[in-house]
């Protein structure tokens, strides 16, 4: 099940097509004013920051409360996707693992989801996120696996968590969004 989770986030970072991240874009949305395409293209990132550099390993480890090194991940296949992962010091049964990964894509959240769920019908919900275009966590019981969906304008941040307790990695991957998000703002 991990490994559907960090594929299918990874497949959705490399740049799917689609429409706008907007929830006006569900079927049957009239979009607002405040909800269309110029506008989610103002909240898009010109310069898209690593979250290597705005998650540092010192925060990383604060919130996992486990001391965690920070390495930039590469891939051939996803040139565009930014990836950090945070490595545990003490590799052993329990450890907990984070990933965070940001990439230019167009496609709705609503849109990715249904990719993402499949037939596995994984809980989700949406969550509130000041500045996000949309959000949702999606949780893996079986692994303790929790991933945190969001849009900023045409990228998708993911932070992908597994710190044995699905409630805490709920928390602790919405306060790390909120640190991508805040340092990827067109106004910062």
């Amino acid at each position: 099940m991990r490994l559907l989770a960090l594929a299918l986030a990874a497949a959705v970072l490399t740049g799917c097509s689609g429409g706008s991240s907007s929830p006006a874009a569900r079927p049957g949305a009239e979009p607002t004013s405040a909800e269309t395409t110029d506008d989610i293209g103002s909240h898009t990132p010109t310069d898209l920051q690593h979250p290597c550099d705005l998650v540092s390993a010192r925060t990383a480890s604060k919130a996992l409360g486990e001391k965690v090194t920070a390495h930039r991940v590469t891939s051939k296949l996803a040139a565009r996707t930014l990836d950090c992962s945070y490595v545990p010091a003490e590799r052993g049964v329990g450890a907990p693992s984070l990933e965070i990964r940001s990439a230019p894509d167009p496609v709705t959240l609503d849109a990715m989801l249904r990719l993402y769920l499949g037939v596995d019908r994984l809980p989700h919900h949406p969550v509130d996120i000041t500045g996000a275009d949309d959000a949702e966590v999606v949780l893996e019981p079986e692994d303790d696996l929790v991933t945190v969906f969001l849009k900023q304008g045409f990228v998708t941040h993911a932070v992908v968590l597994d710190v044995g307790d699905l409630e805490r990695a709920e928390r602790i991957g919405i306060r790390l969004a909120k640190l991508v998000l805040a340092g990827n703002s067109p106004e910062s």
